[in-house]
């Protein structure tokens, strides 16, 4: 899997793109990369594209450490940081349920499900299109 992120600090909005076989292991280390960027802020939006994954690798206690690692740095934010999880097959959509189960009970993050872009805009008050001209993307 590729794991990549991309800050729009005019959006206040992080887009992060996974691609390929899901594993937590590439996903902990973009959270790391992305914690440690010098444009980082506590109020960005996480906006998690889903949409190019192909697989999932099944080590659920990395993918524990991994929630109990984003749950440490995000909760110490004033507020709940939003995550919209763009979702439009079976298997991501599958991700993100998962995702979403691992929040419940926590006050760190607000989760929602996009299954296409536009809905992800819509639930950012993004225009559909704010993205289009600095991110070439794949949904």
């Amino acid at each position: 899997m590729a794991a990549r992120y991309k800050i729009f600090g005019q959006f206040s909005l992080v887009y992060i793109q996974y691609t390929g076989v899901a594993t937590a292991t590439q996903a902990t280390d973009v959270f790391i990369q992305y914690m440690k960027d010098p444009e980082r802020k506590s109020g960005h939006r996480h906006f998690v594209d889903l949409s190019a994954v192909t697989g999932l690798e099944r080590d659920f206690a990395a993918l524990f450490r991994l929630q109990a690692l984003k749950a440490e740095w995000l909760m110490q934010n004033e507020s709940p940081t939003m995550m919209v999880y763009l979702a439009p097959s079976v298997l991501s959509l599958r991700i993100a349920h998962q995702v979403l189960r691992s929040w419940e009970g926590l006050d760190g993050a607000i989760i929602r499900l996009a299954e296409d872009w536009d809905g992800a805009m819509d639930i950012f008050g993004l225009p559909r299109n704010a993205l289009d001209h600095l991110l070439i993307r794949t949904a």
